[in-house]
């Protein structure tokens, strides 16, 4: 990572794939983001926060297994923050990973893509409802990749995706 780069994105092209006579334009490509490498003093306090409901947990209610799990629940539940997530596009589906959890979606269920900020929102659904914020894939940029990623995305979706929030 170079000094002038962001620290948000440690890794970001081409992804090697079986097929060699993949095109500049059709290969896909990967990048990574840990949002807490803006301020790398917040997962303390997360790692904290965890030990504090574990020694609670453990000592205070006299639970083991009580402690155990606050701290998971507690890790669990901002892993993304200090885990990271890996980001792909592939000619078949969009990704996204943190931990052992993974999200995917297949460009012929892309009904509408929703910018906001630096998200990318892929939706399976033809309307906005109460339901969106479960459904879908959540692609993270940063101002020196979104564009990029956001004409991959224009690319590999179909015609008759709704790009929305431009």
């Amino acid at each position: 990572m170079t000094g002038d780069s962001n620290p948000l994105v440690d890794e970001m092209g081409p992804i090697p794939g079986p097929n060699p006579a993949n095109s500049e334009a059709g290969a896909s490509f990967s990048w990574f983001i840990r949002l807490s490498d803006e301020d790398r003093s917040k997962p303390y306090v997360i790692f904290a926060v965890a030990a504090g409901v574990m020694w609670v947990g453990w000592f205070l209610f006299r639970s083991p297994i009580l402690g155990v799990v606050g701290a998971v629940a507690i890790l669990g539940t901002t892993a993304e923050f200090w885990l990271g997530s890996t980001y792909s596009l592939t000619e078949s589906s969009a990704t996204a990973r943190c931990g052992f959890s993974s999200t995917s979606i297949e460009w012929s269920n892309v009904k509408r893509v929703i910018v906001v900020g630096q998200t990318i929102r892929l939706s399976p659904l033809d309307r906005a409802s109460q339901m969106e914020t479960f459904r879908g894939v959540l692609l993270r940029t940063t101002p020196q990749n979104q564009t990029r990623i956001l004409e991959k995305v224009k690319q590999l979706g179909s015609n008759d995706v709704r790009i929305l929030g431009c």
